[in-house]
C-alpha cells in the first residue's frame, strides 16, 4: 500500500494509541548513542518493518548517502540508503512506531515555501 512516498507492508497493523519515536541521521546521532538506543529498543519490543520510502532517491543524494554493493550466492545486489517505519505492539501498553529517518538532501529547499 502507497502511503505518500512509503510504500507499507500489507496487511497495515491497527495501532492503538501509538508513541512514535524519531530519528534523524546525522542530526541526532552523537556518538552513535541515538541509533544504538533505537536499534536496543526495537530488539527489545520486537519490531517488524512497517514500510520503507518507494523511491529514495527522490530525497536522497547518493553521493552523501552511499548505496553498498555486495554479493549473495553468486549475484551483485545494491542496497540503496532508506528511511524505514518499524512498529511493535507489546502487550499492556501503547503501540510503538519508530521511525529511522535520513536527513533529506535534494528536494528540502523545494518544499520550503
Amino acid at each position: 500500500m502507497r502511503i505518500g512516498a512509503f510504500e507499507l507492508h500489507e496487511p497495515v497493523p491497527d495501532l492503538k494509541e501509538p508513541h512514535g519515536f524519531i530519528l534523524i541521521r546525522p542530526w541526532v546521532v552523537v556518538g552513535r548513542v541515538a541509533t544504538i538506543t533505537l536499534a536496543r529498543l526495537e530488539q527489545h519490543f520486537g519490531a517488524k518493518e512497517l514500510g520503507i520510502l518507494a523511491r529514495p532517491g527522490n530525497f536522497f543524494d547518493f553521493t552523501r548517502y552511499r548505496p553498498t554493493l555486495y554479493h549473495v550466492v553468486g549475484y551483485r545486489r545494491l542496497k540503496a540508503p532508506n528511511s524505514a517505519i518499524n512498529y511493535a505492539q507489546p502487550d499492556g501498553g501503547p503501540d510503538l512506531v519508530f521511525f529511522q529517518m535520513l536527513e533529506p538532501h535534494p528536494l528540502g529547499e523545494d518544499y520550503a515555501e
